[in-house]
């Protein structure tokens, strides 16, 4: 006799991969309807995943109409099935699979709209943490500014647009009909979660971008201060860093201030 383990284990298979060894262990009094039996689980189980996916990327399937976004949900499923009892990282593939496979692979701003609402996601399901706010950094002594290091929200994510896939996310979100898909220019995107826990994004110019990217690696305030001399003049970096580092925080983004006194490794919270 066969464990339930192993009976959940070739139930699974039999779902996700279509093996033939479920059929005589399903009780029924022909093959015919053992295999009605197994095709009403079968059926269920791939709608519910199509759900997960017209869920976690509506704006993806609006964007491609029914017929594409149906062709995707079944390449998908049958490239991608899921090994998770949670069906909340089952779409994590899907802008890669978006980027690798035919037609969609000549179309590259799909890819970057699922990448985008899957960040979305993360943001909003990110941890907790408590921020901190400018008097930790009108605190902060003088001697300790040059090391000062900032950690941020668990919900702070840094996005490269070379498409223009969030301007079309926006507007079929509001149901307006989106712009002619464009690489003219790349864009930085910065999303995180505010203290209303709403998902937040807004573009940001490479200057800030480049200041984040270092920011988030636990880099030094004057490391922050000299890679911002490649756009603005050496007497103004420092005034351009502790600007946006106000914004960052008036924004919610910063959970703790701290110099190479406290010897803390670089990490986001």
């Amino acid at each position: 006799m066969q464990t339930l383990r192993e009976l959940q284990s070739r139930f699974i298979n039999y779902l996700t991969e279509g093996s033939a060894e479920m059929g005589s262990m399903i009780y029924a009094d022909s093959q015919a309807e053992q295999q009605l039996r197994l095709d009403i689980y079968k059926n269920a189980y791939r709608i519910r995943l199509r759900q997960v996916l017209e869920t976690d990327h509506e704006i993806l399937w609006a964007y491609l109409g029914d017929a594409l976004f149906g062709q995707m949900v079944n390449g998908y499923i049958a490239s991608h099935p899921s090994h998770h009892t949670s069906l909340r990282n089952f779409c994590d593939q899907l802008p890669d699979y978006l980027a690798d496979t035919s037609p969609f692979d000549q179309h590259p701003i799909l890819a970057e709209i699922a990448t985008f609402e899957r960040l979305l996601m993360d943001v909003f399901d990110a941890g907790e943490a408590e921020l901190t706010d400018l008097s930790t950094l009108r605190a902060l002594k003088p001697e300790n500014w040059p090391t000062m290091r900032l950690r941020f929200h668990p919900s702070v994510q840094l996005l490269q647009a070379d498409w223009n896939s969030i301007e079309s996310w926006k507007a079929l979100k509001t149901e307006t009909d989106p712009p002619a898909a464009s690489d003219a220019a790349s864009q930085h995107w910065l999303l995180w979660r505010d203290t209303d826990r709403l998902s937040q994004f807004r573009p940001v110019e490479a200057d800030e971008h480049a200041l984040l990217s270092l920011a988030v690696s636990g880099k030094e305030f004057s490391a922050l201060c000299e890679t911002l001399l490649n756009w603005h003049p050496v007497n103004e970096a420092s005034m351009v860093a502790l600007r946006y580092i106000t914004e960052w925080l008036d924004q919610g983004l910063i959970t703790k201030i701290v110099s190479d006194t406290e010897n803390h490794a670089p990490q986001l919270v």
